[in-house]
């Protein structure tokens, strides 16, 4: 079997380098190769070719609506009725048949592939048999060198792995070489998610910041029900306020709300300032105060109402 099999691996790899060269030359054949021009792993075994109706999407796709959408589908299509499929996705076999009886299978690896060959030919595909974990493994490692996938589009896809606890999030952090404080911090803005259901709001991923994402959970982290009144305001008065411009239009409209406070004190050796802007409170000292005077800086804070009572 190892015989046959070596047999086999030969029979596929390219003849000659040059001729492997030419294929990467090719721009559509580049687009369909990714960012290293190399065929990967999977495409050295044995292929399965697939009718659209076989194929279901993998529940922990990485791919948001919105990208599939995009014009990436139109420029793979392009690529493949150029240049063909160049190297197959990754599917595992399901319990379940399309309606003239062909066994489904589920797709892991290859969505922009697959939408690109629909109406076009057949898609090609390997099959492994993994577990959900090994799955999402899986199709990480094969998509590390993808580029085009933006920052929120990559946070929105792990989420659904912490919901249902499919992997650590060292283990996320580690397959997406990522920090893992930073990962962990960036996780808890999911609570603006579950308690808003913001994805019909922020439903194109290369039109949405994610830093704009989480410096809008620090502001709900500190003003919840500003927070929450703004996002309803907005998307009963202005439904068609998406994405980043949402996120702004919500953090201007609290911010707005909040009431501003500003004050002076003038002490040996040091001119305060003080500032208070809902619950964040700045103090600014031109020149070395005194400490027996920082009572008169303490009463003007108490003043601008900079204590909790």
């Amino acid at each position: 079997m190892q015989k046959l099999f070596n047999a086999t691996k030969g029979a596929r790899e390219p003849k000659s380098s040059t001729e492997s060269t030419q294929v990467r030359a090719k721009p559509a054949a580049a687009f369909n190769l990714g960012k290293s021009g190399k065929m990967p792993k999977s495409s050295q075994l044995m292929l399965v070719e697939l009718d659209h109706d076989q194929v279901e999407i993998f529940k922990y796709h990485d791919r948001h609506i919105s990208s599939i959408q995009s014009n990436k589908v139109e420029k793979m299509r392009q690529s493949i009725k150029d240049e063909g499929q160049i190297f197959p996705g990754i599917v595992r076999p399901t319990d379940k048949v399309s309606e003239d009886g062909k066994k489904v299978y589920e797709l892991i690896v290859g969505r922009l592939r697959f939408e690109g060959c629909r109406g076009i030919t057949k898609f090609k595909a390997v099959i492994k048999d993994v577990s959900d974990s090994e799955a999402v493994k899986l199709m990480i490692k094969e998509n590390e060198e993808r580029n085009d996938i933006t920052p929120y589009e990559r946070w929105l896809s792990i989420l659904p792995l912490i919901d249902d606890d499919v992997l650590s999030i060292s283990e996320i952090a580690r397959l997406n070489h990522m920090d893992r404080a930073n990962l962990t911090k960036s996780l808890k803005a999911k609570v603006l998610f579950d308690n808003f259901d913001l994805h019909d709001c922020l439903d194109d991923v290369e039109a949405v910041k994610l830093g704009k994402v989480l410096s809008l959970y620090e502001l709900y982290s500190k003003n919840e029900k500003a927070v929450a009144e703004a996002i309803t305001t907005l998307r009963e008065d202005y439904p068609d306020i998406k994405n980043t411009a949402f996120l702004k239009a919500v953090e201007k409209k609290v911010l707005s709300k909040e009431e501003k406070h500003v004050g002076k004190v003038f002490i040996a050796g040091s001119k305060v300032s003080l500032k208070r802007v809902g619950d964040d409170v700045t103090l600014s000292f031109n020149g070395l105060p005194n400490e027996a005077d920082l009572d008169k800086v303490i009463e003007e804070m108490r003043k601008l109402g900079c204590f909790n009572q």
